[in-house]
């Protein structure tokens, strides 16, 4: 079988620890990387399941690293005060085996999420902000860099009113959502670009949202410095217009 779920045990004898080892933060917001992960970039927009061709470049960057095998695990962790009932739980973390092609509908993936190595080379967190942070050796990332494919489907997410009905019962997801859309009063901008490029649509995401709600969301300029470097991350800020 290429995908195992695994067990919450499961997940705690190992994977926890590798994935800390990446990650101590497990915050895709805040420093998310150890400072042995060399090289970082940030991925927008992305889904918490990849797009079948970006998992396929995931693999094939990780293969590079000698990789055998990568985890797929939820980072927002389900537990009992949030009604995870451990006599009957739900997967949360997958092994995932590289020695054939697979399927990304395998993973059932609604929260924030982790994909990673087996052996701590490499790791991407992805937010509930349509975001993601990966970071690995740079052979691993040299083939990100090369390769990555944009997002063939961006998230498309809408300001709703606050003067909107209420939504009648019954009605499925799809119907509530198409309801609500007749309210929108603005389309969130979400642009699909070259990996190279995905930072400065991630940074107009967020200035849209500075000047929508005037809050400063002050968590963008310490990331970038975090993923790219102080030097690095202070030109990319300047070259977009974000100022603290």
């Amino acid at each position: 079988m290429a995908i195992t779920p695994l067990g919450e045990d499961e997940f705690q004898r190992g994977p926890k620890q590798i994935l800390e080892s990446i990650s101590p933060t497990l915050d895709p917001f805040e420093e998310p990387f150890a400072a042995a992960i060399p090289e970082r970039r940030i991925l927008f927009p992305l889904t918490y399941r990849l797009e079948q061709a970006q998992f396929d470049v995931l693999v094939r960057a990780a293969r590079a690293t000698g990789d055998d095998d990568l985890y797929v695990s939820a980072t927002e962790r389900a537990t009992a005060v949030s009604g995870y009932d451990a006599q009957d739980p739900f997967v949360q973390d997958w092994l995932v085996s590289l020695d054939r092609r697979n399927d990304v509908e395998s993973f059932d993936l609604s929260v924030e999420t982790a994909y990673y190595s087996a052996r701590g080379a490499w790791g991407l967190l992805i937010s509930h902000e349509d975001h993601g942070v990966i970071g690995g050796r740079t052979d691993f990332m040299e083939i990100i860099r090369a390769h990555w494919p944009p997002s063939e489907n961006p998230p498309v997410h809408s300001l709703v009113s606050s003067a909107h009905p209420p939504l009648q019962e019954g009605l499925t997801i799809e119907q509530s959502v198409t309801r609500l859309r007749e309210f929108s009063d603005e389309t969130i901008p979400i642009e699909s670009r070259p990996l190279e490029e995905q930072v400065y649509a991630f940074i107009e995401y967020w200035k849209w949202w500075r000047r929508t709600t005037g809050y400063d969301y002050e968590f963008v300029s310490p990331l970038l410095r975090h993923v790219y470097g102080d030097e690095e991350g202070d030109r990319i800020l300047r070259a977009s217009g974000w100022t603290d």
